[in-house]
């Protein structure tokens, strides 16, 4: 039975927003739904779909990580950011 609410949520986004390579450096085109590893989605869709997880505070967190990235981050429409901004805002 999977789990859900809130907290799952937000644990799952800090996973997510803890690695700041792969948070910075997503491309939508350079990924695909069906590969497992390296993880080629964040998973929070449905955390998103049922109200569990802010698409604004998605947003916010994983465009912080991009600002301060020290690398060549990605750019919207393909960064993390673009995509949360043409599915969910």
């Amino acid at each position: 039975r999977g789990r859900g609410g809130e907290s799952v949520a937000l644990q799952a986004l800090d996973e997510i927003i803890a690695n700041e390579e792969y948070t910075a450096t997503f491309e939508k085109p350079n990924t695909a739904p069906t590969a497992f590893e390296p993880q080629s989605t964040t998973l929070l869709s449905p955390h998103m779909h049922f109200g569990s997880l802010s698409c604004r505070l998605f947003y916010w967190r994983a465009q912080d990580v991009a600002d301060k990235y020290k690398g060549k981050a990605s750019k919207p429409p393909t960064s993390l950011t673009g995509q949360l901004l043409f599915r969910d805002m």
